[in-house]
């Protein structure tokens, strides 16, 4: 063997301790949280670094989750949980691990786990192209069960991310001090929709109605009033339900709001009472489910609602946002929004509105407002209390949401809370800001 192979060796040797000490510390950390088949990509994609061997897409579906025989034209769960742990990587070594001297790095394109030196910054993403206005197209939601108090009541931990990131930093972000800083307890608003019986002539319900100007059961029988049910079919059933984005959503969140006070309150919007809200708010929904919250939300915006409810309209610019992604059958990604609005009622108890087009975009929000890297880009707009929105864009693969990207963040001005709701919304786009 010569100098130079026995060199090369011994670099390759080198690398490999190092390589294998990340790995072992990251999940000694719990710098994955409590996922064991993020834990199991990993372990994997480190034997293929030790190898030197790129796996491909279709040996890690194999190896990790036992579908060899997947079609990868169609199944998109590898490049989804690639994506998650990328994303874990970049909390891990934005938290606990910010002086390290090395991190681990999956590049953009290769599933080749490899060392990078933490000091060295990736090159900002490219900026996102601006939507094309699409046809509006119809709703589709699917009804979950509204466990969301028991789920808030198990998340309220000190620790957060696998046990990695202190809470109190993020409770004293510009962005979560004015709900945080309170001496009352936050409401968590969910995005619920009213839903109402038909019934056969012989008083038999056979089918579940959602009607978007009807959103409670004195709306109803306003509608009934009004000439809306001329053959008396229309029944209340008690019933509404969210969507499925709700729940991840409240799981990102609520343990930044779970702190010392009394337990944290949970509401649905169609119980809300918006002429006095008593303590600080927090909506999670979709835009169509601002309910009562709407004329709050969008009274002072630079947005309104287009023809549909999967399109926001900046007035001040022109520009169209319009979410496509939750209805197209196809393995390329679309594109979702989200509206981040923070501002005070007008008792001084802050209200931040979380609302996405659809799932995806809720969910990946909820995210955003919730990670150290990500939040830290609304420091500079959020300080001194001031109110703001945000607007951010979210690539989704079959109703998956990947990295929210900020688009913009402007300052906004404080609703009256006096304005009559609409009768009908979307809105009328003649509204000003």
């Amino acid at each position: 063997m010569s100098k130079s192979d026995a060199s090369r060796e011994g670099e390759a040797s080198d690398d490999t301790t190092l390589l294998d000490a990340e790995v072992a510390r990251l999940l000694e950390e719990g710098g994955l949280g409590r996922s064991p088949t993020l834990e199991r990509l990993l372990r994997f994609l480190h034997q293929r670094a030790r190898e030197n061997q790129p796996p491909k897409e279709i040996e890690i579906a194999d190896a990790v989750f036992d579908r060899g025989d997947a079609d990868m034209s169609s199944d998109a769960s590898v490049r989804v949980h690639i994506h998650r742990l990328r994303r874990k990587l970049d909390d891990y070594y934005a938290g606990p691990a910010q002086n390290r001297p090395w991190r681990l790095h999956l590049p953009k394109g290769s599933y080749l786990l490899g060392l990078t030196p933490l000091a060295e910054e990736e090159a900002p993403p490219p900026a996102v192209e601006p939507p094309t206005i699409a046809a509006p197209r119809p709703r589709r939601i699917l009804p979950v069960l509204m466990a969301a108090a028991a789920l808030v009541a198990g998340l309220a931990g000190g620790y957060w991310y696998g046990g990695i990131t202190p809470l109190s930093r993020m409770r004293d972000t510009p962005f979560w001090h004015p709900i945080t800083a309170s001496d009352r307890p936050a409401t968590i608003i969910l995005g619920d929709y009213y839903i109402f019986g038909e019934r056969t002539p012989d008083g038999t319900v056979d089918r579940m109605v959602r009607e978007f100007s009807v959103n409670s059961a004195q709306d109803l029988q306003g509608f009934k009033d009004m000439g809306g049910d001329p053959q008396g079919r229309f029944v209340d059933l008690g019933l509404t339900y969210l969507p499925v984005g709700v729940g991840p959503a409240i799981r990102a969140i609520s343990p930044i709001l779970a702190g010392d006070k009394a337990a944290l309150q949970v509401e649905p919007i169609s119980q809300m009472d918006a002429q006095a809200p008593k303590n600080p708010l927090v909506y999670l929904g979709y835009i169509s489910g601002l309910g009562a919250l709407r004329t709050p939300v969008f009274q002072g915006s630079r947005f309104t609602v287009g023809d549909s409810y999967d399109e926001l309209i900046d007035r001040v610019s022109g520009m169209h946002y319009m979410g496509s992604s939750h209805l197209e059958e196809t393995n390329e990604p679309g594109q979702d929004y989200a509206l981040i609005a923070s501002f005070r009622a007008f008792n001084g108890n802050r209200v931040i509105a979380i609302a996405g087009t659809r799932d995806a975009a809720l969910m990946a929000a909820a995210e955003f407002v919730a990670r150290p890297a990500t939040l830290a880009q609304l420091d500079s707009i959020a300080a001194h209390d001031q109110s703001f929105e945000a607007l951010v864009a979210i690539p989704s693969l079959k109703n998956v949401g990947l990295d929210a990207r900020l688009l913009g963040a402007w300052p906004r001005k404080d609703p009256t809370w006096a304005a009559q709701r609409p009768d009908k919304f979307p809105d009328a786009l003649s509204a000003k800001p």
